[in-house]
Protein backbone atom coordinates (compact mmCIF):
# COMPACT_ATOMS: atom_id res chain seq x y z
CA UNK A 1 0.00 0.00 0.00
CA UNK A 2 1.11 3.53 -0.75
CA UNK A 3 -0.24 6.66 0.84
CA UNK A 4 -0.12 10.25 -0.45
CA UNK A 5 -0.67 12.63 2.46
CA UNK A 6 -1.03 15.79 0.35
CA UNK A 7 -3.79 14.43 -1.89
CA UNK A 8 -5.33 12.05 0.66
CA UNK A 9 -5.13 9.01 -1.64
CA UNK A 10 -4.45 5.44 -0.60
CA UNK A 11 -3.20 3.20 -3.43
CA UNK A 12 -3.60 -0.55 -2.96
CA UNK A 13 -1.44 -2.89 -5.01
CA UNK A 14 -2.74 -5.57 -7.38
CA UNK A 15 -4.03 -8.87 -5.93
CA UNK A 16 -4.08 -7.62 -2.33
CA UNK A 17 -6.33 -9.14 0.35
CA UNK A 18 -7.73 -6.74 2.95
CA UNK A 19 -10.17 -7.61 5.73
CA UNK A 20 -11.43 -4.22 6.94
CA UNK A 21 -10.37 -0.76 5.91
CA UNK A 22 -11.67 2.63 7.07
CA UNK A 23 -10.08 5.66 5.40
CA UNK A 24 -10.96 9.37 5.33
CA UNK A 25 -10.04 10.03 1.70
CA UNK A 26 -9.86 8.31 -1.67
CA UNK A 27 -8.89 4.69 -2.25
CA UNK A 28 -7.60 3.35 -5.56
CA UNK A 29 -7.36 -0.45 -5.72
CA UNK A 30 -5.52 -2.43 -8.37
CA UNK A 31 -6.78 -5.44 -10.29
CA UNK A 32 -7.84 -8.65 -8.56
CA UNK A 33 -8.04 -7.26 -5.02
CA UNK A 34 -10.25 -8.85 -2.33
CA UNK A 35 -12.02 -6.79 0.33
CA UNK A 36 -14.19 -7.84 3.28
CA UNK A 37 -15.24 -4.30 4.23
CA UNK A 38 -14.24 -0.83 3.01
CA UNK A 39 -15.41 2.60 4.16
CA UNK A 40 -14.05 5.78 2.53
CA UNK A 41 -15.05 9.02 0.79
CA UNK A 42 -14.31 7.70 -2.70
CA UNK A 43 -13.36 4.20 -3.82
CA UNK A 44 -12.13 3.12 -7.25
CA UNK A 45 -11.83 -0.65 -7.66
CA UNK A 46 -9.83 -2.15 -10.50
CA UNK A 47 -10.77 -4.98 -12.82
CA UNK A 48 -11.73 -8.32 -11.27
CA UNK A 49 -12.04 -7.19 -7.64
CA UNK A 50 -14.13 -9.07 -5.06
CA UNK A 51 -15.90 -6.78 -2.57
CA UNK A 52 -18.09 -8.04 0.25
CA UNK A 53 -19.12 -4.63 1.68
CA UNK A 54 -18.28 -1.07 0.63
CA UNK A 55 -19.60 2.30 1.76
CA UNK A 56 -18.56 5.62 0.21
CA UNK A 57 -19.80 8.81 -1.43
CA UNK A 58 -18.62 7.57 -4.84
CA UNK A 59 -17.80 4.02 -5.91
CA UNK A 60 -16.41 2.96 -9.29
CA UNK A 61 -16.31 -0.81 -9.76
CA UNK A 62 -14.05 -2.14 -12.49
CA UNK A 63 -15.02 -4.68 -15.13
CA UNK A 64 -15.70 -8.31 -14.17
CA UNK A 65 -15.87 -7.52 -10.45
CA UNK A 66 -18.06 -9.24 -7.85
CA UNK A 67 -19.73 -7.46 -4.91
CA UNK A 68 -22.05 -8.28 -2.03
CA UNK A 69 -23.33 -4.90 -0.78
CA UNK A 70 -22.49 -1.41 -2.05
CA UNK A 71 -23.83 1.67 -0.21
CA UNK A 72 -23.04 5.03 -1.82
CA UNK A 73 -24.34 8.25 -3.33
CA UNK A 74 -22.87 7.74 -6.82
CA UNK A 75 -22.08 4.31 -8.25
CA UNK A 76 -20.55 3.38 -11.59
CA UNK A 77 -20.34 -0.32 -12.49
CA UNK A 78 -18.31 -1.35 -15.51
CA UNK A 79 -18.98 -4.34 -17.81
CA UNK A 80 -19.72 -7.87 -16.53
CA UNK A 81 -20.08 -7.03 -12.82
CA UNK A 82 -21.98 -9.48 -10.61
CA UNK A 83 -23.56 -8.44 -7.32
CA UNK A 84 -26.26 -8.86 -4.72
CA UNK A 85 -27.39 -5.43 -3.45
CA UNK A 86 -26.67 -1.88 -4.63
CA UNK A 87 -28.03 1.09 -2.65
CA UNK A 88 -27.28 4.49 -4.21
CA UNK A 89 -28.73 7.89 -5.02
CA UNK A 90 -27.39 7.73 -8.57
CA UNK A 91 -26.22 4.54 -10.28
CA UNK A 92 -24.84 3.89 -13.76
CA UNK A 93 -24.53 0.28 -14.87
CA UNK A 94 -22.68 -0.86 -18.00
CA UNK A 95 -23.25 -3.85 -20.28
CA UNK A 96 -23.78 -7.49 -19.15
CA UNK A 97 -24.01 -6.88 -15.40
CA UNK A 98 -26.01 -9.27 -13.20
CA UNK A 99 -27.40 -7.75 -10.00
CA UNK A 100 -30.00 -9.20 -7.62
CA UNK A 101 -31.40 -5.92 -6.19
CA UNK A 102 -30.97 -2.19 -6.80
CA UNK A 103 -32.37 0.63 -4.63
CA UNK A 104 -31.68 4.04 -6.15
CA UNK A 105 -33.12 7.48 -6.81
CA UNK A 106 -31.75 7.57 -10.38
CA UNK A 107 -30.67 4.49 -12.34
CA UNK A 108 -29.11 4.35 -15.80
CA UNK A 109 -28.58 0.95 -17.41
CA UNK A 110 -26.67 0.44 -20.66
CA UNK A 111 -26.89 -2.67 -22.80
CA UNK A 112 -28.24 -6.04 -21.74
CA UNK A 113 -27.76 -6.07 -17.98
CA UNK A 114 -29.91 -8.33 -15.79
CA UNK A 115 -31.51 -7.05 -12.58
CA UNK A 116 -33.99 -9.08 -10.50
CA UNK A 117 -35.46 -6.35 -8.23
CA UNK A 118 -35.46 -2.64 -9.00
CA UNK A 119 -36.67 0.10 -6.62
CA UNK A 120 -36.04 3.44 -8.36
CA UNK A 121 -37.69 6.81 -8.86
CA UNK A 122 -36.12 7.63 -12.23
CA UNK A 123 -34.97 5.05 -14.75
CA UNK A 124 -33.05 5.54 -18.00
CA UNK A 125 -32.28 2.63 -20.33
CA UNK A 126 -29.73 2.64 -23.18
CA UNK A 127 -29.19 0.01 -25.84
CA UNK A 128 -26.00 0.31 -27.83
Amino acid sequence: MKFDRKKGILVIENFSKIDRLVFDGSIVAGIGCRFQGVIAKEIIFGKGCVVKYAKAEKIVLGASSVFGFLDCEDAILMNNCIGKLLVAKSAKIADNCKINEIKAHFLEISGSSKVEKVLVEKLRLHKF
